[in-house]
């Protein structure tokens, strides 16, 4: 028994080293898989900080880097060969495509997407771009919104993609989401300041002067500048000229705009269109636009007509069309942003306001240069003319004359038949001689009596015979004056001005020069005799 009892104990101590070898044996195997998991959690964690480290920070200036710096890291921490990124474009509801890796394809594509199709177009796109349906994608959300999509595909090791793959891309996408955004706030602050810096400089430019060829000037190229175009153009419209265009500050003078080059607004297309919207035209593509195909004015600027991009820009003041910019582009196709049309409706505003000012001083400053008695231009506008007309000549080589001319005996006139008497006389010669030039002549008071006359493009032997014209009718008009028939009789003298002089001497010395050689020709005629002509 004691024997049995032994060899019973025995029995018992060899079972509990047996399970305590099995125990241990499990406790080892515990350890082992309790270390494989920890390793692998850490490698886990690991790669989540990485993921969100990378995108932390990321910054650019420019989105087109921002988003190769995305797609570059996503490929290299999802160890992928190929990753594209789409932005969404909330507005037109779309998906545009702004960077991809790995692949060759159109980096203008686009993914119409809607509620019912979204996923299926998706799906769609990518298995064509990857050529393959072994990859992955997810949203790029904030706040509940899409703002983007990334998708990967082909894994540089031979597995497959697994939940940690789309996990980590999901974390990816979490933080590119601000990213994304602190870029486009960041962005729309640059631009917004850049915007409010060209309407302030612009705005200074354009009021700058007080004269309207130069306001339109300025604001015109202030605009080319700005928008980096090829032209840009300012047509001014002018409702007491019945309604027809008459000023484009690049190619077209307003003053000598050519008649055939005038024709009723109501004519055209796109005056219709902005008269009846008030709102800027944007033609990314002008051959797709019916707009433009039926528009009579660009067949004067053809150069306009050529245009790939144009920008239509209505020019209002006080809730009136006044005039129009045309910004246009001939080697590209712009798609206008909506920070080009703000500046432009903001700067068009300024444009409008200038030319109106500029319009009231000019109208303020042609009185002042206007003889109330005769209505013709007094002698402070007839140094202007002289000096803008010298100039012209100068620079284009061509000829002009110049008159000066004088009511005969005209102090006994007046001692005669009083001063009334001769204040009627010479408002009735001043009409004369206004009906008896052309547009393009100038006529003034010079003082007293005495007249002058700029003849633009005309020579000594047709100034002569417009003078002599002139006074053969004066020497035959009975002028009535309160039951009296009276007669006055006129002598001037006339020369021809040299464009070569004109460009090489200083403005007042050639004007006085001028003057000095007329007034010798108009005493020449006056000791011959009176009621004469006298030419150099």
């Amino acid at each position: 028994m004691k024997h049995d009892k032994s060899f019973q104990k025995k029995r018992e101590t060899d079972k509990f080293f047996q399970l305590l070898a099995c125990f241990n044996d499990f406790a080892k195997r515990k350890n082992l898989f309790s270390a494989v998991l920890l390793k692998e959690e850490k490698e886990k964690i690991n790669k989540e900080a990485q993921c969100l480290r990378e995108f932390n920070f990321l910054y650019s200036e420019k989105n087109e880097l921002l988003y190769k710096k995305i797609v570059g890291k996503i490929s290299r921490l999802l160890d992928v060969r190929k990753c594209i990124l789409f932005i969404f474009d909330k507005p037109n509801n779309e998906m545009i495509l702004q960077e991809s890796c790995g692949l060759s394809i159109n980096s203008s594509s686009v993914l119409m997407l809607n509620e019912n199709n979204c996923e299926q177009v998706i799906n769609k796109y990518l298995n064509n771009v990857f050529r393959t349906s072994e990859y992955i994608y997810s949203d790029i959300t904030l706040k509940g919104n899409i703002i983007g999509l990334i998708a990967i595909a082909e894994k540089n090791t031979v597995e497959s993609f697994n939940s940690n793959d789309i996990y980590y891309l999901e974390i990816c996408c979490g933080q590119i989401a601000y990213s994304v955004e602190n870029n486009k706030l960041v962005a729309e602050l640059c631009s917004k300041a850049n915007l409010e810096s060209s309407i302030n400089k612009m705005t200074s430019n354009i009021r700058s002067s007080l004269d309207l060829d130069e306001i339109l000037s300025n604001a015109a190229k202030e605009i080319k500048s700005t928008l980096e175009v090829d032209k840009c153009s300012i047509i001014k419209f002018e409702n007491n000229r019945c309604d027809f265009l008459v000023s484009d500050v690049d190619s077209i003078n307003s003053e000598t705009l050519p008649s055939s080059m005038k024709f009723p607004l109501s004519l055209s297309p796109i005056y219709n269109r902005l008269a009846l919207t008030m709102s800027v035209i944007a033609l990314n593509d002008v051959s797709s636009s019916n707009l433009i195909s039926d528009e009579m004015f660009f067949s004067y600027m053809k150069d306009i007509s050529y245009a790939k991009s144009l920008l239509i820009v209505p020019l209002i003041y006080e809730n009136n069309l006044c005039g129009m910019i045309l910004v246009s582009e001939f080697n590209r196709h712009i798609k206008w942003k909506k920070e080009d049309i703000l500046l432009m409706e903001k700067v068009s505003f300024s444009i409008s306001t200038a030319i109106y000012q500029a319009e009231f001083v000019k109208g303020i400053k042609n009185l002042a240069n206007i003889d109330e008695l005769t209505g013709l231009i007094n002698r402070r506008g007839l140094m202007d003319r002289f000096t803008s007309e010298s100039e012209r000549i100068g620079r284009n080589q061509q000829i002009m004359s110049f008159a000066l001319l004088d009511i005969d005996h005209f102090k006994m006139f007046n001692d005669q038949w009083g001063h009334l008497a001769g204040d009627y006389v010479l408002t009735q010669v001043g009409n004369m001689i206004k009906s008896n030039i052309r547009k393009c002549d100038f006529a003034a008071r010079y003082g007293g009596e005495e007249f002058a006359l700029i003849l633009p493009e005309t020579s000594i032997a047709e100034a002569y015979e417009l003078l002599d014209r002139l006074r053969n009718k004066i020497s035959m008009q009975n002028f009535e004056f309160e039951g009296h028939k009276l007669s006055v009789s006129i002598s001037a003298g006339v020369i021809e001005i040299n464009p070569f002089l004109s460009v090489h001497q200083e403005t007042k010395d050639f004007m006085k020069y001028t003057i000095e050689k007329a007034d010798n020709l108009l005493y020449r005629a006056k000791d011959s005799g009176r009621n004469k002509v006298c030419i150099a």
